[in-house]
């Protein structure tokens, strides 16, 4: 974490907390998902580690960008390209909602970064 100077919390998952981050070294803004690790006895749980294997082996424009994953504490870190917002709240913006062909242009990018993980032999879950 020394490399990385928090600036805020993006939200909570199942499996730890995402926090924005600006990295000391290129000034980039990066997310960082801390995943806490329950029994350091037992080592990396292997869902993490498929990930982590995962994330590793995907690049690809539809898909958000891996950059590093790193131990600290009593778990790891996982650092990601930071995205300023997600299709989520896109489709909840009821102030300006989604044209058809912005609706259609999302779905277009959405296949395309699952058909790449499928190509990959990597299922997506929700």
């Amino acid at each position: 974490m020394d490399n990385y100077s928090v600036i805020g919390r993006i939200g909570e998952g199942a499996h730890g907390i995402v926090l924005k981050a600006k990295n000391k070294i290129n000034d980039t803004i990066v997310a960082l998902k801390k995943i806490p690790l329950k029994n350091l006895d037992e080592g990396i749980p292997c869902v993490t580690l498929r990930e982590i294997k995962a994330l590793q082996q995907m690049s690809n424009e539809n898909i958000v960008k891996f950059y590093d994953v790193f131990s600290y504490g009593a778990g790891v870190v996982l650092v990601f390209e930071y995205m300023p917002t997600d299709l989520s709240i896109l489709l909840r913006d009821t102030e300006n909602p989604l044209t058809d062909s912005q609706i259609k242009a999302y779905l277009i990018m959405l296949l395309k970064g699952v058909a790449y993980c499928h190509n990959l032999g990597i299922m997506h879950r929700v």
